[in-house]
């Protein structure tokens, strides 16, 4: 099944990744114009579009792979520390400087970390902080439109955090599978059971 599709930075065409399979499809003709087998790819996979149109960055269970508009990998990020995790979710900012990924521990759910990452140059990409102290399994993340914070949900709700300090700025008891800002804006959304709630820049709830 697919686990996650995105469109390029041109928007002429559109990726999708499966636990093997990256494939690249032209949007009008909705047909395969490049596909790549990867065993490294599992069921948690996902994807994002570098903005500078030249690479686009799937995750592995502990790495980034980024890989050139071919579809060929030309690095592997290291980007996990222990086996007991793996990754769930993986944002670009939209200036392109970072990358947030999130990381959902077996045994030692507590132990469950964010990374962030500097990728300007995303084949020499580089850590930049990891955020601990969450407390819980983490399943999803977003960044703002300005590429100053990031937004994460899980199983102990949702905080905002400042990409470049690790901060948290904001916290709201709801989410857990959908965490993302509003397109040009700091307000966010949040997923919690069957419903999505919305939020002030402030985590006030808005009605």
């Amino acid at each position: 099944k697919v686990q996650w599709a995105g469109c390029g930075v041109e928007e002429d065409l559109f990726a999708t990744v499966t636990n093997k399979h990256c494939r690249q499809w032209d949007v009008q003709s909705l047909k395969v114009v490049r596909s790549m087998q990867c065993d490294s790819l599992f069921p948690r996979s996902k994807g994002h579009f570098h903005p500078d149109g030249k690479h686009l960055l799937l995750t592995t269970k502990m790495e980034v792979l980024v890989l050139d508009m071919q579809l060929d990998i030309i690095s592997t990020h290291q980007v996990l520390k222990s086996t007991d995790g793996s990754t769930t979710d993986l944002k670009v900012t939209p200036d392109g400087t970072k990358f947030l990924v999130t990381e959902c521990r077996n045994y030692e759910s507590e132990e469950s970390k964010a990374f962030v990452w500097n990728c300007a140059d995303p084949a020499t990409a580089t850590e930049h902080l990891i955020k601990h102290g969450y407390g819980a399994r983490m399943f999803s993340c977003g960044v703002s439109h300005d590429s100053k914070l990031g937004i994460i949900g899980g199983h102990s709700g949702t905080i905002i955090l400042d990409l470049e300090t690790g901060d948290t700025t904001v916290t709201v008891s709801r989410g857990c599978f959908l965490a993302a800002f509003l397109p040009s804006s700091l307000q966010f959304i949040v997923g919690a059971r069957n419903d999505v709630y919305h939020y002030s820049e402030d985590g006030e709830e808005v009605l």
